[in-house]
């Protein structure tokens, strides 16, 4: 299979806005990885709060969907 890069499609990017874009930066890693513990710490105080009545099962539900489907994300 012959593959011609030429006529693959290329975005103009103005290199000063690519510098921008590509700068590292832990702000970024830090707001994702706090916003996932907040949620599972407020869904599961939720859950724990409305232990015994049906609403901490719906709390449950929404903290294991929050950490099954996060936690690989967050921990690679």
């Amino acid at each position: 299979m012959d593959v011609k890069l030429e006529k693959w499609h290329k975005c103009q990017v103005d290199i000063e806005v690519l510098k921008e874009l590509s700068k590292k930066s832990d702000i970024k890693g830090l707001q994702h990885v706090s916003v996932f513990f907040g949620l599972l710490l407020v869904t599961g105080i939720l859950a724990y709060i409305t232990w015994g009545t049906w609403w901490s099962a719906f709390w449950f539900l929404v903290y294991g969907n929050i950490y099954g489907f996060s936690v690989e994300y967050v921990f690679p």
